[in-house]
């Protein structure tokens, strides 16, 4: 939550520095920025680059930078972005590019090796493994660039802070931002110059919703933020959820080069939709979803099983109206325990997102490790549900279809599996009351064959939880 927050924040302070000799900003957004100045700048942004460059070295020891690039372009051909702009445009992304595999000097370079600590015999931050620890948190050692995160991931889950300051505002939370800061602020007066980085309704405070929402519980009078395993609590696991706008870079391109008033506008609405509306959904509908973070194209977010299939349909729908069902959403789904290390699940969910965005064509989903088109998963969940509803299956018999679904995706490989009919059949007789309705079940296994296994999957674990609501 931190770390994204700080690509912004970070972004928004070299802006601001640049802005100081004199360029006006154009684009702003995603960790990037497009600004304008008179010519002449270039050797304040040649120094900057170098401040910039000896910045991430000693903190970051090459493992991330900062690129500035520029080109001359004609203030006619800018105002009206015709076909000369365009290829001043594509020359800066070129240069751009170029310089990220080039981007810190020989003697930078030399300075990263000489002092990166993993060299040296230091006690070392438990958080990141790479700097030298200089204090403790949660009773674990840290270092000064972590504590700084972790501190600033504790600010934006409170909802008390609810106003950005790039300037000294007294009464606010101190930030670090490279070697500047910022401050986070409860109350402001009417002619304060600030951001309103909450996810509510625009007021009289220009917009920055860099806030997340986190689940709460009422403990002795005070608000907590609610654990994983107060999520958990009454349900078989968590689901962990992260999506991504399908195609989204060829779009944005086609509207750098020939509009930036399109390529702002688009920007900005879709950095709206996941940064402000849907975490106002979560708020309003969603109250055990996590959320770790939220904006650009990009959504990461934690809660009970059920609560996130249902939150993913919802997206998905809502992003494709947002759309004009004119672009479509992917996303990866997986399941764990509250005790299983956070930057495993981070990790299985990357994965099960990417494999959702191989699909041709994209709009999907998977989940329990299957990838399949979202309007897939809608019939086949909603068809599963509905049968299981009306026969109300035992575990056993689930167990049972599981393997038969399992048998019929192996039948190409082996004709004799072609028996999982018959046994359907057979077990079906013998177990379910209502049989034509569970017999329902087979030309939908024939037709989609493993994608109808986490719809059952869910079944299962729905059918695990008690009366009381305890698994």
């Amino acid at each position: 939550r931190a770390r994204s927050a700080m690509v912004q924040l970070i972004t928004k302070v070299v802006a601001n520095k640049i802005e100081s000799f004199g360029a006006k900003e154009v684009l702003f957004g995603a960790g990037k920025f497009l600004l304008v100045g008179s010519v002449g700048l270039e050797k304040e942004l040649k120094n900057l680059q170098q401040e910039f460059d000896e910045w991430f070295i000693n903190n970051y020891f090459g493992l991330a930078g900062l690129i500035i690039s520029w080109v001359e372009v004609n203030k006619k051909d800018l105002e009206n972005q015709n076909c000369n702009i365009r290829k001043k445009l594509k020359k800066l992304a070129n240069k751009n590019e170029t310089q990220k595999l080039n981007k810190f000097s020989e003697i930078l370079q030399e300075k990263a090796v000489l002092t990166n600590p993993e060299s040296e015999e230091l006690e070392l931050c438990d958080f990141c493994k790479l700097r030298e620890s200089k204090d403790e948190v949660y009773e674990k050692k840290v270092c000064d660039i972590c504590k700084n995160e972790i501190e600033l991931g504790s600010i934006l889950a409170d909802s008390k802070y609810r106003f950005l300051s790039l300037e000294k505002i007294e009464g606010g939370k101190e930030i670090k931002v490279m070697d500047k800061k910022v401050w986070f602020l409860t109350e402001v007066k009417k002619n304060e110059d600030v951001f309103d980085i909450t996810n509510g309704k625009m007021g009289k405070f220009p917009k920055w919703p860099l806030k997340a929402y986190v689940p709460v519980k009422e403990e002795k009078g005070k608000k907590e933020i609610k654990t994983f395993e107060d999520i958990q609590e009454g349900v078989p696991g968590l689901m962990a959820l992260k999506a991504d706008i399908d195609g989204l870079g060829d779009t944005f391109r086609k509207f750098y080069f020939n509009s930036f008033k399109k390529f702002n506008r688009l920007s900005r609405e879709v950095n709206f939709f996941f940064a402000n509306y849907v975490v106002n959904l979560i708020e309003k509908k969603y109250e055990d979803i996590y959320v770790v973070f939220a904006g650009g194209d990009d959504l990461f977010v934690i809660g009970p099983y059920d609560e996130i299939v249902k939150f993913a349909v919802d997206v998905r729908d809502k992003f494709v109206s947002f759309a004009l069902q004119k672009a479509t959403i992917s996303m990866g789904l997986v399941m764990f325990k509250h005790t299983t290390p956070i930057h495993f699940v981070s990790s299985w969910a990357d994965e099960a997102e990417k494999r959702a965005k191989n699909l041709d064509g994209k709009d999907a989903i998977d989940i329990f490790g299957i990838a399949m088109k979202f309007d897939e998963f809608k019939k086949i969940n909603t068809m599963v549900k509905c049968i299981f509803k009306k026969t109300k299956p035992s575990k056993s018999m689930i167990y049972k279809v599981i393997e038969l679904i399992e048998m019929a995706c192996g039948v190409d490989e082996d004709i004799t599996k072609t028996e999982w009919i018959s046994k359907f059949f057979y077990y079906t007789n013998r177990n379910i009351k209502n049989k034509e309705k569970f017999l329902e079940l087979v030309p939908l296994i024939e037709k989609y064959k493993e994608k109808v296994l986490p719809s059952i999957y869910l079944q299962l674990y729905k059918l695990r939880e008690d009366k009381n609501g305890k698994s």
